[in-house]
């Protein structure tokens, strides 16, 4: 059988890490040397989650296989949630692929092809899709409870303000912001702008953008209003 492999990672931190992915694309490789199947290709899609199909990668892989511009007969991947983390969608996805005689295999979780093999193939996706909600539900738990201590969950910090590092109780590294002095003037003017106008004027968020511009008032990173 003609398959192609998809290997994904959710974070860039995780590609960067060069483990996964290269773990993924070995073991379906193995996967198919037991098997006998030919790879026509690889896609490697480094940092991008499966809860939606807005994966360059993915659309790329997708979009090769439906236009027919390669042959192939399945999709590995090492686990279904490696596919999508969203039930409906996977099965939308792979509704599409068997009209073009495509199959969708997680080489760790095989399924026969019929309507048994479609059922377990059903729980395995409502399974990552719970696994998502879940694992989305308990970060912004922390992040709440991180930002009611007073802590910030971001990585920049927003204009007007300066990020510090600073030591928690328990020794973590954490985040503050407090106010920058310089920026804070500039911030203050701009609400000055909309509330109040320029010259008499009342101005919008373009018009004040404009403006700073041709004043040369500094934004961060050479960036423009």
């Amino acid at each position: 059988m003609k398959v192609v492999l998809y290997a994904r990672v959710s974070t860039s931190r995780q590609a960067e890490k060069d483990l996964s992915i290269p773990d993924q694309l070995r073991q379906m490789r193995d996967y198919c040397k037991q098997q006998k199947h030919v790879v026509v290709k690889e896609y490697r899609e480094e940092g991008a989650s499966a809860t939606d199909d807005k994966r360059p990668v993915f659309q790329e892989m997708m979009g090769d296989i439906l236009n027919a511009k390669l042959e192939a007969e399945a999709i590995l991947v090492l686990t279904t949630s490696r596919f999508f983390r969203d039930a409906t969608a996977a099965r939308i996805w792979k509704h599409n692929l068997r009209k073009k005689g495509i199959r969708v295999i997680a080489t760790t979780q095989e399924v026969s092809d019929d309507p048994m093999g479609d059922f377990v193939e059903g729980i395995f996706e409502l399974i990552d899709q719970y696994e998502s909600q879940m694992n989305g539900y308990h970060t912004l738990r922390g992040m709440k409870e991180n930002a009611r201590r007073g802590y910030f969950n971001g990585s920049n910090a927003p204009f007007g303000y300066s990020r510090n590092r600073v030591t928690d109780a328990r020794g973590n590294q954490k985040s503050q912001i407090e106010i920058n002095p310089e920026e804070a003037r500039i911030v203050q003017r701009i609400f000055a702008l909309y509330a109040e106008g320029h010259e008499g004027h009342p101005m919008g968020a373009k018009q004040i953008a404009r403006l700073l511009n041709s004043e040369e008032v500094p934004v961060r990173h050479g960036s423009k209003w």
